[in-house]
């Protein structure tokens, strides 16, 4: 049997031995030959092995430096730290496990100064899963220091995960000024924006050699209500009025940065719902509010599911109240995001569970008081899902107002206070809504309308695009060259709604089938925003045409386009319908011959 030592196979490794002795004579008189004062306190120690572990002591005792004839020499280093920094100098062994948070940072100075990168990156792995709300401050102060970038991303991300409390946290006020300034940056430090001031302003006063205009730089103006920046910015006097104008201007200008979004895990910030009430986000105004912000879309019929409010009622357009005679119901919806935030992105699911389409509009505001319109789609007929891009904003509340419906009538009932019996209104449903803040909107807008580079006349892509007359309903829109969709000779049309109105210039058509053939086609196609002002397209009233068509137009907003053949005798068959035109031809292309 092989011993212990390894004599057998020729191995002999007695090191333990050699750190036995090593750490038997550290700090010891033991043939010492320098002592170290470090605050005070003598420590005798060996050039040799000092200079043999490090380069600073190596060039310190063997340079042109007086400290090298001396046999005391004073270091101005922190005590506790420059203790275990000996030890490990003479063991190659340190435990971080008893020391405290300050001590440890100091170590990883010493680290920097005595140029040892293996424990400075051991050190600073296993820091990164301490930190905790009251050493963060200080461990980022230190990683920025050091150059530590492993553990000043793990501080940066904790202190996004606890925006608030650090906030209010006393270490607040004693973050350098570019680890302030480096927090302050990040747009996922998510906090209302009058909360950091207010620590600014406190850190400001705790700093007063700190230059304070820099620090201030970094408030995001934008974010804060007007009332919170006469209230509470301007009596502080920390700053002259005219630079806080200045400050708002430059945030409002460069409004792509001014965004805090709150810390997630997701890489796709488009995942990231700022409207739940998970983050504090609540429906303030609406009939049914509390299910508006459930994440729940798809339990959802006519009768539940959605919160609504009045459009107009048939008879009386002044004061309706709701079933308890008392409240007055609502005409408008209105979301409270909790805070003021960044977003350019809104999706709103309307109830799309008949065939009515509603005209609507979206106003914004910091303070709830002022609304701004942002998005006006009062000539413009929607349904389901309504995927709403535009510049990043600052909003805390979010009003939608409908102003319009077409299509079949859902009829509610409210008590007039003039009236005993019931009088029936429109409503205005939405199942839910979404705010969002896209690091990078991947659509093209004209005017205020996506611009699709894909086919968007497609009911497999869950936006709500429907052909809503016309004989055989959507089989237009599918890759099946077997089914169509028609309309009987020369009565009716074939109309299709999407979503939402689209910037449209082109579309592309299958005419016929397999077994229509022979049949040859005159007809002209129109869009619309509204169903009632049409606009020409495709003029071929004067051809016969058949098989694969693809007409490009004048680009305009679309949301409803109409296909109408003007022959006597034969019924109109669209086998396939794409608009616009995707580079990517159908896979249907492939399975057809005419």
């Amino acid at each position: 049997m092989a011993s212990n030592d390894g004599q057998e196979s020729g191995e002999i490794d007695l090191s333990g031995e050699v750190l036995k002795t090593l750490s038997d004579i550290c700090m010891k008189d033991i043939h010492s030959d320098v002592t170290l004062i470090v605050e005070n306190t003598k420590i005798p120690a060996h050039k040799t092995i000092l200079s043999a572990r490090s380069p600073y002591f190596q060039t310190l005792f063997n340079g042109n430096f007086a400290e090298s004839t001396k046999d005391e020499i004073e270091l101005k280093v922190p005590l506790d730290a420059f203790k275990e920094i000996l030890k490990y100098i003479y063991t190659g062994c340190v435990s971080l496990v008893s020391l405290e948070t300050d001590i440890i940072m100091d170590m990883c100075k010493l680290t920097e100064m005595y140029d040892f990168g293996s424990l400075k990156m051991a050190m600073a792995k296993y820091t990164t899963g301490s930190v905790t709300i009251s050493n963060c401050v200080s461990t980022l102060n230190s990683a920025g220091l050091y150059s530590m970038s492993e553990l000043q991303t793990e501080c940066l991300t904790f202190m996004d995960r606890n925006a608030s409390p650090l906030l209010e946290h006393e270490t607040f006020k004693t973050l350098s000024q570019d680890s302030l300034s480096t927090l302050l940056k990040r747009d996922t430090f998510y906090a209302a924006e009058i909360d950091i001031f207010k620590a600014v302003q406190n850190w400001s006063k705790h700093n007063p050699n700190a230059d304070a205009k820099e620090a201030f730089s970094f408030v995001r103006w934008s974010l804060m209500s007007s009332d919170e920046i006469f209230k509470t910015v301007l009596p502080s006097n920390i700053l002259e009025p005219a630079q806080i104008l200045n400050m708002m201007k430059d945030d409002r200008d460069s409004s792509g940065t001014a965004s805090r979004i709150p810390f997630t895990q997701e890489k796709d910030l488009t995942t990231l719902n700022l409207a739940t009430t998970e983050k504090g986000a609540k429906t303030v105004c609406g009939g049914n509010a509390s299910v508006l912000l459930d994440g729940n879309f798809t339990d959802y019929d006519l009768r539940a599911g959605y919160t609504y409010h009045r459009i107009c009622p048939f008879y009386y357009p002044k004061m309706y109240e709701d079933f308890n005679g008392k409240k007055k119901i609502s005409s408008s919806i209105i979301v409270d995001l909790g805070r003021v935030s960044m977003i350019n992105f809104i999706r709103i699911l309307l109830n799309d569970k008949d065939d009515r389409s509603y005209s609507y509009v979206v106003d914004t505001s910091i303070d709830g008081v002022q609304y701004e319109t942002l998005i006006n789609y009062t000539r413009n007929y929607c349904r389901s899902w309504q995927n709403l891009y535009f510049s990043p904003q600052p909003v805390q509340f979010i009003k939608l107002v409908g102003k319009g419906t077409i299509g079949m009538i859902h009829r509610r009932h409210g008590f007039s206070k003039f009236f005993v019996n019931k009088i029936p209104y429109r409503s205005f449903d939405v199942v839910g809504l979404q705010a969002n803040y896209l690091s990078k909107q991947n659509v093209e807008m004209i005017d205020g309308f996506i611009k699709p580079n894909y086919n968007i006349a497609n009911f497999k892509i869950d936006f709500g695009v429907k052909v809503i007359k016309g004989v055989g309903g959507n089989n237009m829109l599918n890759d099946n060259p077997k089914e169509f969709t028609c309309h009987e000779k020369i009565l009716g049309c074939i109309l299709l709604q999407f979503n939402q109105p689209y910037y449209i210039g082109s579309l592309r058509m299958l005419l016929g089938n397999d077994k229509y053939n022979s049949n040859r086609y005159s007809f002209y196609i129109e869009t619309s925003t509204d169903t009632k002002k049409w606009k020409m397209a495709v003029d071929k009233r004067s051809e016969s045409l058949s098989g694969w068509q693809e007409f490009t137009f004048k680009p305009r907003p679309t949301t409803f386009i109409k296909l109408t053949g003007i022959q006597t005798d034969i019924p109109f068959i669209c086998t396939y319908f794409e608009c616009p035109c995707d580079p990517n031809k159908p896979l249907i292309m492939s399975k057809t011959f005419i």
